[in-house]
C-alpha cells in the first residue's frame, strides 16, 4: 500500500492479489471521504 498526499488531498494505491468484485468496491467506496475508486 502506498498513501501520498499534498495539503487536503491524498491517495492511496491498494495492491490485492486475486479478484476485486462490486462487493469489495462497494466497501471501499462506502469508507468515509473516498471519493473515487479506480480498478486497474
Amino acid at each position: 500500500m502506498i498513501n501520498k498526499s499534498k495539503g487536503s488531498i491524498a491517495y492511496n494505491i491498494i495492491d490485492i492479489d486475486g479478484d476485486v468484485n462490486e462487493g469489495l468496491i462497494g466497501k471501499i467506496g462506502s469508507l468515509e471521504g473516498v471519493l473515487a475508486i479506480r480498478v486497474l
